[in-house]
């Protein structure tokens, strides 16, 4: 028998879970389904997909090795999540090994290109298709032409969206690790907000902050922001020398949350009124 996970959510339930209200649910707005407003639902059912990190074989089998992989980083992660806020909310700075301060790389790193919002934003339908065209022209004056049968079939969109997201379930299981490379390098710093501010969960979560003209992350003053509760958020920003917590004022909380809220098609909090101010402008 199967042990298959077929529900693969974007966003871990573990870290769903601390964006929660007391009766477990997040109150979430998906733009996609506007008319619908603000609802409430558990973790298990938000940020979710149906084997969105499953390769699957022309022969019939499945392989979800990325999927496990995604658990175990997540795993380590829950646990040092927990160390971390327990220290930030207390006021202190988290005593933190090197490990797990690789384990905070990787993780903002996975968590960053593992949703679907930035495999669309590198490509679109529209240019994914142009680039199947584009095989299948150098394959016909390489080898030969297509049949009707076989043109056909490469042209429906049931393979077309089979084919997209085979690409993108290879490309996260690859990495040339140039970008993680480039977050170890950076100052590790802890945002806390006050009791009562909170910050929002999207579905791009990880927020990449750059100054007017500048892009690169390897520059200082790109600042990357992965909010891991709703009053403690890590920012990888400045050079590895410079370590420390701050205290963001609530406009600095408000300008965060409306970055969050933009870039992601489905944001939720703990606080319905909050995802409400927002989900007005969408």
């Amino acid at each position: 028998m199967s042990n298959e996970p077929k529900r693969q959510h974007s966003i871990p339930e573990m870290l769903q879970r601390r964006f929660a209200n007391a009766h477990g649910k997040l109150w979430f707005f998906d733009k996609q389904r506007a008319s619908l407003g603000v609802q409430a639902t558990s973790p298990d059912n938000l940020f979710v997909r149906k084997r969105q990190y499953t390769l699957s074989h022309n022969d019939g089998t499945r392989d979800w090795s990325l999927e496990t992989r995604y658990s175990k980083i997540e795993g380590y992660m829950n646990l040092l999540i927990e160390k971390i806020v327990q220290s930030v909310l207390g006021g202190e700075y988290p005593s933190l090994t090197r490990n797990e301060r690789g384990l905070i790389d990787l993780y903002v790193y996975e968590q960053w290109r593992r949703v679907p919002e930035l495999y669309d934003s590198l490509i679109s339908d529209s240019d994914f298709v142009a680039l199947v065209e584009e095989s299948i022209a150098e394959y016909e004056q390489k080898y030969r032409a297509l049949t009707p049968e076989e043109r056909a079939r490469f042209s429906s969109k049931a393979y077309l969206k089979d084919e997209r997201h085979r690409a993108r379930v290879i490309s996260l299981s690859h990495t040339t690790g140039n970008a993680q490379a480039a977050l170890s390098k950076k100052g590790l710093f802890f945002a806390r907000t006050a009791r009562n501010r909170s910050f929002l969960l999207g579905s791009s979560p990880v927020l990449k902050l750059t100054p007017i003209g500048q892009n690169d992350l390897n520059h200082p003053q790109v600042e990357v922001w992965l909010a891991i509760h709703p009053n403690v958020a890590i920012i990888l920003a400045a050079d590895e020398s410079l370590n420390r917590n701050i205290m963001l004022p609530a406009e600095g909380v408000r300008q965060i949350n409306r970055i969050i809220a933009k870039q992601s098609g489905t944001f939720a909090a703990r606080d319905k009124a909050l995802v409400e101010s927002l989900a007005r402008y969408f």
